[in-house]
């Protein structure tokens, strides 16, 4: 069953489609977002924000965010998602390439269990798929954020991308002297986990519009909601 707020069946396997099963590092990637499964929630659609978003004040009514380099090899998505959420607990973020492919193994598991949920998403043989998505230099995307929304169960994965609409900004992320307006795209988690918790802790990463996700900091506050994350329709 699919669940998706905001798009149909038809534009959500459009969405997925257009990025090819073979994407290793090195290949280009394309943004965007929706949600799949039968106990996924996506609460946000693909905004007009691009990459060559020009750089934006800080806004105090808006939470910042300090930009944390990852390493384009291959893992930037499982880093990111492992270094955000330590920097969010407040735990050390080291040793992150070991934990990162261990995101990858628990999201491809995850992929397998919800074959039939997910398997129309992929061009091609889905095993197929997660084979080459095993391997640790093959680029995470779409499909894999759907899994990481049930294995990380103690958090929101929320994609910033920059923004060119100071109106629909949802944070500021700096790096340097520069900063950027964001805006949340899209935000993950099992449902599951709404009804499990009243206490959830927004796991943030930042995609480039090109192929890179960069982990986030929180400057300011602590990173936690105390509801089900606002959706952007």
């Amino acid at each position: 069953m699919l669940r998706a707020i905001g798009c149909n069946r038809g534009a959500a396997a459009l969405c997925l489609r257009r990025r090819k099963a073979t994407m290793t590092e090195g290949s280009r990637r394309r943004g965007g977002g929706l949600g799949l499964g039968k106990k996924i929630l996506f609460l946000g659609i693909v905004s007009s924000s691009s990459s060559s978003a020009a750089a934006a004040p800080v806004d105090d009514a808006l939470p910042t965010y300090g930009l944390v380099n990852i390493a384009g090899d291959g893992r930037c998505l499982f880093r990111s998602v492992h270094v955000s959420r330590q920097l969010v607990r407040g735990d050390s973020a080291d040793d992150d390439t070991t934990a990162a492919d261990a995101l990858r193994a628990a999201a491809v598991s995850e992929l397998r269990q919800r074959r039939d949920e997910l398997s129309w998403a992929v061009e091609g043989n889905f095993d197929s798929y997660l084979d080459r998505m095993s391997s640790p230099h093959a680029w995470g995307g779409e499909l894999e954020l759907v899994a990481l929304g049930h294995v990380v169960g103690d958090g929101v994965i929320d994609v910033h991308m920059p923004s060119n609409d100071d109106d629909k900004a949802d944070a500021v992320v700096t790096s340097g002297s520069r900063s950027i307006k964001t805006r949340v795209i899209s935000s993950y988690q099992s449902e599951g986990s709404i009804a499990a918790a009243t206490t959830r802790i927004r796991v943030p990463v930042f995609y480039d519009g090109v192929g890179h996700y960069q982990a986030l900091k929180r400057l300011d506050g602590d990173g936690a909601c105390t509801s089900s994350p606002t959706s952007k329709l």
